[in-house]
């Protein structure tokens, strides 16, 4: 567009190349300033658009607007949700239908609609916390706050050729100077002139303003900090940290708060996006906001290990004759303290965020999942510090939860045996393999590493409630374990590592354990205790995989056994015992011939007829010699035939070795 910036400015003050809104969204927006429209109005008006009609009947019965019952006619839609709500929504809407989809050259309308929705529930979500303008009028405000520059596109690079670029997520700041230096004007000026041309309210229109002082209005602050908040979505240098610390100094809102806005937009965006023909992926973008806040975990990691060489570079080779002039343990601390403190916000801002995640989301999420692995590296990173900390004070409060979930617990056979032959160094890179090839099935079937003791791991499969059957996974992550191990001891040139494995499912209390310099991320609860007797149990059995009822219950296309009832050492409830054995489709015809025929000499064995039980046990060896419970049994039906275990014995196995 050729002509002075004022030229421009007269022009488009006069509707000159500006889009023409459709004449239902000209009449919403007429009726912002109307005091005797009705519902009646608003109604007959937004019918005379079937579309929009549809699109708002859909919008006001979805979970955006939380309505009990679903509104049937477009009237009872306003009366529920309110004349002003519907009218806002109608005109966005409207507005959004007035421009194209998909890519023009180098404007991208769809991630530009995308930022904007975004920016628009983070707008209304911050003016309900803030409770300082109308949650309605920010989400408008939010929307359009920068529809300038799709009108700066089309007047001024539209038609250029060549190099041209359009960011839509650059500083505020860097947009507007590169655009006044290129044609003299910029989007945010465009932008008003626009909107005060369609007769959008005035408080939406200064907005637009770029001056931040003392005069700004309370929603020209809220949406300038929901646009901080979209841009942390996408762009890769705007940090997750630096918005909260924005947040809490430019407005006092906590993380606490931050946190719910942030999970609010996203439990809301996928429903209104449909309506606003936006493609978004919620759970795509949630990730990808909980792949940054772990980045910044690793960038504090990062600080806290060059801060640490470099005190040590520069307060230890003087240390003595710091000491000899009296100041040198003080100044030593005092760097370390400083260390702490710069981390300690940052290190809350994240671990906050990560528990907000795990508490809303269901066990099989995969955003709960990546919370946890975030929690557990933000207790590492607290553990650091507290060694570091001359004050061994330094903590960051994660709060314990009762889930139900599934606790897998590992050991290696002959582990002792194999730390003795070996020198530390090479044990411990023996040990980093060990781990990568047990580790990986875990992950594989959304499982999540809990912690390692020596040769030991447990890891966890957690569950918002009891009916969702996690079982299945841990079970296949089980297996693979033991398939994994296999061809990691044929690969080795080391002493074959067989490993055990445990399976249980129940409550627990999932959170952050230790105290003073020390926490880890971790299940507590009986859980724990059993699934580490069960796994023990593998030892005297013979067997590889042993798990509960409690995880038999739920799994299904594995082939298992019943091992009987043991009461085992520490434990005052006897528990039902199964072997997993393999994948059904895995299975032979010896195998399934074995179990039928273990099974029946264990219906024998608790109806005290040793003789029959033995004469199966040994049938059932004839297949397999090495059955381990075959053996185990029989060698118990010799004892209890010349040792009977009484009338009222009803199959229970007393086991008090650990």
């Amino acid at each position: 567009m050729n002509g002075t910036v004022q030229d421009i400015l007269e022009k488009l003050k006069g509707g000159y190349s500006l889009p023409v809104l459709s004449g239902v969204a000209v009449k919403l927006v007429e009726l912002a300033s109307d005091e005797t429209c009705s519902a009646n109005n608003l109604a007959e008006l937004i019918e005379k658009d079937p579309s929009l009609t549809v699109r708002l009947m859909k919008l006001a019965n979805s979970a955006f607007f939380q309505t009990r019952h679903p509104a049937k006619t477009l009237k009872q839609a306003i009366t529920r949700l309110g004349f002003h709500r519907l009218r806002i929504m109608g005109l966005s809407l409207s507005l959004r239908d007035t421009f194209p989809m998909g890519k023009i050259g180098p404007m991208d309308y769809e991630k530009f609609w995308r930022v904007s929705l975004y920016r628009a529930l983070m707008a209304q979500s911050l003016a309900r916390h803030l409770k300082n303008c109308d949650p309605g009028e920010a989400f408008v405000a939010g929307h359009v706050l920068e529809i300038g520059l799709l009108i700066y596109f089309d007047l001024m690079l539209k038609e250029k050729k060549g190099g041209v670029e359009i960011e839509l997520d650059p500083t505020l700041e860097e947009l507007l100077v590169w655009e006044k230096e290129n044609h003299g004007i910029n989007h945010r000026k465009i932008g008003e002139v626009a909107l005060r041309f369609w007769k959008f309210p005035e408080n939406i229109v200064s907005c637009q303003s770029t001056i931040s002082d003392a005069t700004e209005s309370p929603l020209a602050k809220v949406c300038k900090l929901s646009r901080d908040y979209s841009r942390v979505l996408f762009n890769k240098s705007v940090g997750f940290i630096e918005v909260i610390e924005k947040s809490e100094e430019d407005f006092g809102i906590n993380q606490e708060v931050i946190n719910d806005i942030i999970l609010t937009t996203f439990d809301q965006v996928q429903d209104i996006a449909d309506t606003f023909k936006v493609g978004v992926n919620g759970e795509m973008d949630l990730l990808t906001l909980m792949e940054k806040a772990n980045y910044e975990l690793s960038k504090i990691s990062e600080k806290m290990f060059d801060s640490n060489l470099s005190v040590q570079r520069e307060l230890l080779p003087n240390f003595e004759e710091s000491q000899r002039e009296g100041n040198g343990g003080a100044t030593f601390t005092s760097t370390l303290q400083s260390i702490a403190h710069q981390v300690q916000n940052p290190l809350a801002a994240v671990s906050g965020f990560a528990q907000k995640i795990v508490k809303s989301e269901d066990s099989d999420s995969q955003r709960k999942q990546y919370a946890q692995v975030i929690l557990q590296e933000v207790l590492r990173i607290e553990n650091t510090l507290a060694e570091i900390s001359p004050q061994k004070n330094f903590h960051v409060d994660i709060a314990s939860e009762i889930v139900y979930g599934v606790c897998l617990d590992t050991d290696a056979e002959r582990y002792t045996t194999l730390s003795e032959n070996m020198d530390p160094e090479e044990l411990s890179r023996f040990l980093n393999r060990y781990y990568e090839t047990i580790f990986k099935p875990v992950k594989h079937y959304g499982g999540l590493v809990s912690n390692i003791i020596g040769d030991s791991m447990m890891a966890i499969w957690v569950a918002s409630n009891s009916g969702i059957n996690i079982r299945k996974q841990a079970c296949l992550a089980a297996l693979d374990i033991v398939r994994a191990m296999s061809q990691f001891n044929k690969s080795s040139t080391m002493l074959p590592l067989p490993t055990r494995i445990g399976l249980h499912f129940g409550r627990m209390s999932l959170g952050k354990i230790g105290a003073i310099d020390h926490y880890e991320y971790r299940p507590v609860g009986d859980i724990v205790n059993t699934v580490s007797r069960l796994e023990g149990l593998n030892k005297y059995l013979g067997t590889k995989i042993l798990v509960s009822q409690e995880v038999h219950e739920q799994i299904d296309g594995i082939l298992t056994r019943g091992l009987g009832k043991f009461l085992l050492s520490g434990k005052s409830k006897p528990l039902i015992v199964y072997e997993l054995i393999c994948r059904k489709e895995e299975s032979s015809e010896e195998k399934n011939r074995l179990c039928r025929i273990f099974s029946e000499a264990l219906r024998a064995f608790c109806r005290q007829s040793w003789d029959a039980a033995i004469e199966m046990f040994h049938e059932a060896m004839e297949i397999d010699g090495e059955d381990g419970p075959s053996i185990f049994y029989s060698k118990l039906c010799e004892n209890h035939k010349y040792n009977p275990p009484g009338e009222m014995w009803s199959g229970l196995v007393y086991f008090k070795r650990k």
